[in-house]
């Protein structure tokens, strides 16, 4: 079961400009890092529980896939954007560090090397958009 597609790239955060020929690229990335991602955060065992609840629409399981706020008994609160969320994050950071272009003000553009250098992916918005995904 996908819990992140195309369209949590169309607009927001974590916009990718795509179009007919690099559409496929970016959805066959996002199946491959999907399950990927997600068994580094749960771990295995837990993943494999997580996947069976969300199908069998286990409460304790949707909450995790779902945006929720929680207030603790400290009185502390506690809010998620769900997994989904994180897992666009983590994608457009794996996916736009290994493009040719660099964020700016107008959407990605690809730079003139005789007028100026390529950026690293620590520069930049890259950074930021997965520092947001981590804080999920």
């Amino acid at each position: 079961m996908p819990y992140v597609d195309i369209s949590n790239f169309a607009s927001g955060f974590n916009k990718i400009a795509y179009n007919e020929q690099t559409i496929v690229d970016l959805t066959t990335f996002i199946e491959d890092k999907e399950e990927l991602i997600l068994t580094e955060l749960f771990g295995a065992e837990l993943f494999e529980l997580f996947k069976d609840g969300v199908a069998n629409d286990e409460p304790e399981y949707l909450k995790l896939r779902d945006s929720f706020i929680d207030q603790l008994d400290s009185c502390r609160v506690i809010q998620s954007k769900g997994v989904g969320e994180m897992l666009a994050g983590f994608i457009y950071f794996d996916y736009s560090r290994f493009q040719a272009t660099m964020p700016s003000v107008s959407g990605r553009v690809t730079p003139k090397g005789e007028n100026s250098n390529v950026a690293s992916f620590n520069v930049g918005l890259i950074t930021e958009k997965y520092l947001k995904a981590l804080d999920t």
